[in-house]
């Protein structure tokens, strides 16, 4: 039983190591923009209640620990 929930702990943290967004930056009227573009991402929009990634939801998500990349 103790080397099951081991290794429950070990996948559990390296899933918590993969804290990676994916977002895609437009530029509209002149200001930058960015949509989700993973799963993950529209995830947070959807919570937040916005169509985009605002700069305040990006703020949060840096301050824990997520890293968000921007594709092409």
């Amino acid at each position: 039983m103790k080397k099951n929930l081991a290794a429950n702990n070990q996948i559990c943290h390296s899933l918590l190591a993969m804290k990676e967004i994916k977002v895609r930056a437009k530029n509209i009227y002149g200001n930058r923009t960015l949509y989700p573009a993973c799963i993950d991402s529209q995830l947070f929009c959807d919570i937040a209640g916005t169509k985009t990634l605002t700069a305040n939801l990006i703020a949060i998500l840096s301050k824990r620990g997520w890293t968000i990349t921007e594709i092409l």
